[in-house]
């Protein structure tokens, strides 16, 4: 009788040694699964937002290079109100910004030109410590699995970022197309304002020259766009506030149509 006891507790020790062995490379397949799955998740989004970056990167450039243009004909239009009204000085009442201060939105195009360097701050973990290579040991073999799903579901939450950031780049050219729009009108109401300037009297068109001027140039020295690709707050204000400005001034007489 104890012979086949022996044998029938050999005979279950090696089922179950096969069943531990059976689920060890099952477990150990579906971490691999994991790895692979949120490796392939996570850089498919990061080519994605690096191809958005490259086709947003020169309309940033042309359109902060477009406001310093407008900026340089207020200078200039002002600086000729100052040569022909000696007491108006208007030119020097606006706080034109330097090309180093203009950089402050300059560096957002270098945002999607330094791609990696942005990136790297959004570190995706590394497999190894989620992942060994479990091929005998059968509870770390399961643990090992259940690390990987981790990574996998931290690497999609990581993908989940890229989307956003992506879909916040491809938002940027319309945000501008509106802000241009915005400028045109407001030049159009400066140089109609700038026109009717023939003394220090005329109060409401100087007023509206310095108004217009100060906020194009603080448009140039107010930070564009965060590390996330988004539009800064600040930013924002500075845009609603040119559709307000606009607004008000549209309902001055002088100004109506323009």
């Amino acid at each position: 009788m104890g012979f086949f006891d022996d044998l029938s507790s050999k005979a279950k020790k090696a089922s179950d040694n096969y069943e531990k062995r059976q689920k060890i490379a099952e477990w150990n397949y579906r971490a691999k699964e994991y790895i692979q799955s949120g490796n392939e998740d996570y850089e498919n989004a990061y080519v994605d937002l690096q191809i958005a970056c490259g086709e947003v990167e020169g309309k940033i450039r042309d359109f902060v290079q477009y406001k310093q243009k407008v900026l340089s004909e207020i200078n200039s239009e002002l600086k000729k109100v100052d040569a022909e009204h000696q007491d108006l000085q208007l030119s020097l009442q606006i706080a034109f910004p330097s090309w180093e201060a203009s950089g402050v939105t300059v560096q957002s195009w270098e945002k999607l030109t330094e791609f990696d360097r942005i990136i790297d701050t959004w570190v995706a973990p590394s497999v190894s410590d989620f992942f060994t290579d479990a091929t005998s040991d059968y509870y770390e073999a399961k643990a090992n699995m259940n690390r990987a799903k981790t990574y996998r579901d931290i690497m999609r939450t990581k993908k989940q970022e890229l989307k956003d950031a992506r879909y916040a780049v491809k938002e940027i050219p319309g945000f501008m197309n509106d802000e241009k729009s915005k400028i045109e009108a407001l030049m159009s109401k400066f140089r109609k304002a700038l026109s009717m300037v023939k003394s220090s009297s005329d109060t409401e068109q100087i007023d509206s020259l310095k108004k217009i001027s100060e906020l194009i140039a603080e448009s140039l020295t107010t930070q564009f766009l965060d590390n996330n690709y988004h539009v800064t707050s600040q930013y924002k204000t500075i845009h609603d506030r040119m559709g307000d400005l606009n607004g008000s001034l549209a309902q001055l007489d002088w100004l109506k149509g323009y």
